[in-house]
Order: structure tokens, then C-alpha cells, then sequence
């Protein structure tokens, strides 16, 4: 059986050369006794695109695309072979809304870092996020990503959206489904070795430095 009460929601956008970015949270429900059903994965998947497409698309270029949202089951790793898990997707479409610096092109690949941040004292429970890359090397500064600028603006936008699905006090994400959801970072290792393997996260935070992201052309392997 997959892991109980956790799904795995996947934002797949595409760069104007083909490029895939995939940012990838987790989300839990510890008062479920069982994995989520397609109903729930699906609820999942609309109500997190109601509310995560117009913060998310501010962080894409213009030429970028936000192509869908998905969200699946979590496989439990002592299971072999590998099981079959549920997923359900909510397709998005049309482009970002961030204007890039006319003469200013940077590589595709920069791009800052957010930081989920949970009560668990253990490296196995901090979890990260590259964002969308700048395409723009006008708020490169040295080492790290300057403040005032429409990149960072809209990082720090998609870290408050992201606040509002953690804390101690709970999620407050809004949805039929979502809101009984929240923020969790999950350690494939701690389930293998049938310990806590899930935490929730308390807070969201923005890491400036200039980071390289991990991607590849559509079509290849």
C-alpha cells in the first residue's frame, strides 16, 4: 500500500527552449488511515491550482509556460517490486507573467533556492525547493540574487502563498480537500528503515544565493 494520508504535487512548467522544471512538494493528512483515493488526489490537484497559478506563473518568464499540476500517491519503498500508485492532474496552460530585463539575458539554469523548514531536529527533514530560473542576470549581485527586483518579488510572493499551507497552527489553504492538507517534507530512508518518516513543516523561507538548476530538454532521457 502506498504511504498513508501523503501525496506528492508536482508543478511541471516548460522553458522557451524546451527546458522542464518540476518543482515537487509534499503534502499530508496524518488523520487519514489509508493513501488518498483518486477523489482526494484530484481534489488535491484543483484546489491547489486555484490557488497556486497566479503566484507560481509570476515567477515564469513571459516566453515560459505553466503546463499542469499533478499529484500522486506515495509508493512505499519496502514494497518490491515497486507498487502502482494513483495520480491525478489539473492542466494549467498559458504563459508567465514575469517581463525578463530587455538586454539583460541570463542563464537558464540560475535560480534561488526556498527552504522548508520543519520541528525535526534531523538533516532528513529540511526540505528545498528550486525555484523557476530568472532569465535575467540584472538582479544577479555577486554571489546572490538582489532585493528589491520582480524576481525576488515574486519568490517572496510564492513563500507567502506556501506559508499558508504550514505552521504550528496548521494549514489554512483553502479547498474542499486541500485544507485538510498540509505542508510535510518526507525521508524515502526513514521509511525504509520503518521509522517517523514524515514531518510537517512549520515555516517557509527564502535563500537568496544564486543557485544552478537541474534540467532537462522535452523529449530526451
Amino acid at each position: 500500500m502506498p504511504i498513508n494520508g501523503l501525496a506528492l504535487i508536482r508543478i511541471h512548467s516548460t522553458l522557451d527552449n524546451g527546458q522542464a522544471v518540476i518543482n515537487g512538494l509534499h503534502v499530508v493528512n496524518e488523520s487519514e488511515g489509508s493513501p488518498p483515493d483518486l477523489g482526494k488526489l484530484q481534489g488535491i490537484a484543483d484546489d491547489f491550482a486555484t490557488l497556486a497559478v497566479t503566484p507560481y506563473k509570476a515567477m515564469l518568464v513571459t516566453s515560459a509556460t505553466m503546463d499542469q499540476i499533478t499529484v500522486t500517491q506515495v509508493p512505499d519503498p519496502k514494497v518490491t517490486p515497486a507498487e502502482v500508485v494513483l495520480g491525478a492532474s489539473h492542466p494549467v496552460g498559458g504563459g508567465g507573467t514575469r517581463t525578463a530585463g530587455i538586454g539583460t539575458p541570463g542563464p537558464r539554469e540560475a535560480c534561488a533556492l526556498i527552504s522548508l523548514k520543519t520541528a525535526a531536529a534531523s538533516r532528513r527533514f529540511r526540505g528545498h525547493n528550486f525555484v523557476p530560473p530568472a532569465q535575467d542576470s540584472a538582479p544577479m549581485f555577486g554571489e546572490v540574487w538582489t532585493g528589491s527586483v520582480p524576481y525576488t518579488t515574486a519568490i517572496n510572493g510564492w513563500v507567502t502563498f506556501l506559508r499558508t499551507g504550514a505552521g504550528p497552527a496548521g494549514p489554512t489553504w483553502t479547498g474542499s480537500t486541500l485544507s485538510s492538507y498540509q505542508l510535510a517534507c518526507y525521508s524515502r530512508i526513514a521509511e525504509l528503515q520503518s521509522v517517523q518518516s514524515v514531518a510537517l513543516v512549520m515555516t517557509v523561507t527564502t535563500d537568496l544565493r544564486i543557485r544552478w538548476l537541474r534540467s532537462r530538454m522535452r523529449g530526451t532521457s
